[in-house]
């Protein structure tokens, strides 16, 4: 039988392109009990993605070498043809700098996020398609809890005037992406390689084999007895309308929404929010750049200092955002 590389060069490349689209995961079975979805899944502490840092707290990772190496990988690492040749095939495949993420909302108290496809590590990312799926609701059996760390309240509730803690969890793990990628454990919260992504197409997909009657809003409640049915799932209507909302009032940049949303601005196209496949909303950002006023149009408060030097200050930032998107090949307003 012929080694790899004496196989003729067009069997070779077609192994090869195979080899770089397939998933480096599979993704978890939402039927999974509350401790077998979290186990092996870790927070990391770095680095830090602002909005509240307790949101990193509820975000576990898959912390396996799957999630570190992409599948290009080895084919890299075997000897000098074949690096060459899997580089060739890395060019030669549109699909090559789009990866997969399915992100799962773990009984309103965790997002349980697993890299299904990363062809290659790249900073200029073509797309990141995101299946969001739902599993349970809060709070479900007590008992299945006993002797975990799983805090007393909904990640929907709010309790200090501003997002709730989904929100800044959502964001986290985009910003995370954006700034090292999807990559494990850092050591430090200085590495930034401001990956550029041109597209984020987000798909809130129906849990399977659930009854729509068992389809509830999420629980805001501060006690854990405050208890729905059993079998109860997060309405994925809700979700969708939920994340929608949150990503307009990041992307409107007002007062208390700017230094977060700003990042949106300088490293990405567009993103695209789906329920089961069909496009409810595409978002153009560079189209918004011109629209954005500070404070969102709204009268400046007596004490937030200078209204003239915040004025000054937002149009020398939008000035910027522009000139950062032209360097990063991103769509001009």
């Amino acid at each position: 039988m012929p080694s790899f590389m004496e196989l003729p060069q067009e069997v070779r490349d077609q192994i090869c392109g195979e080899v770089l689209l397939s998933p480096t995961a599979e993704a978890p079975d939402l039927g999974l009990s509350y401790k077998a979805m979290i186990e092996g899944r870790k927070s990391y502490n770095w680095p830090e993605t602002s909005g509240r840092d307790s949101s990193r707290y509820c975000i576990r990772y898959l912390p396996s070498a799957s999630t570190t190496v992409a599948t290009c990988t080895p084919l890299l690492l075997v000897n000098h043809q074949l690096y060459a040749e899997t580089m060739a095939n890395l060019s030669a495949t549109p699909q090559s700098s789009t990866y997969d993420l399915d992100l799962i909302v773990l009984d309103e108290r965790l997002l349980c996020p697993t890299w299904l496809r990363v062809p290659v590590l790249t900073n200029n990312v073509d797309q990141v398609n995101v299946q969001l799926r739902v599993a349970g609701c809060h709070p479900k059996n007590v008992e299945e809890y006993r002797g975990i760390d799983i805090g007393t309240r909904s990640l929907f509730a709010r309790g200090d005037g501003g997002p709730s803690l989904m929100v800044w969890c959502f964001y986290a793990v985009l910003v995370r992406f954006l700034r090292v990628g999807p990559t494990g454990e850092c050591q430090s919260n200085r590495k930034h390689r401001s990956i550029v992504l041109k597209t984020l197409d987000i798909d809130v997909r129906t849990p399977p084999n659930i009854d729509p009657s068992h389809f509830v809003k999420p629980g805001s409640s501060r006690k854990r007895s405050a208890s729905k049915d059993i079998g109860s799932v997060v309405d994925p209507d809700y979700l969708a309308r939920f994340l929608t909302g949150y990503i307009e009032y990041l992307l409107n940049m007002d007062h208390h929404a700017a230094p977060y949303g700003k990042i949106f601005y300088i490293l990405m196209n567009e993103i695209v929010l789906r329920r089961d496949g069909k496009v409810v909303e595409r978002i153009n950002i560079a189209s918004r750049i011109p629209k954005l006023a500070y404070n969102n149009g709204r009268p400046y408060h007596p004490y937030e200092g200078s209204s003239e030097k915040n004025l000054n200050d937002f149009a020398e930032w939008k000035a910027r955002a522009i000139e950062y998107r032209k360097q990063r090949g991103l769509q001009l307003p």
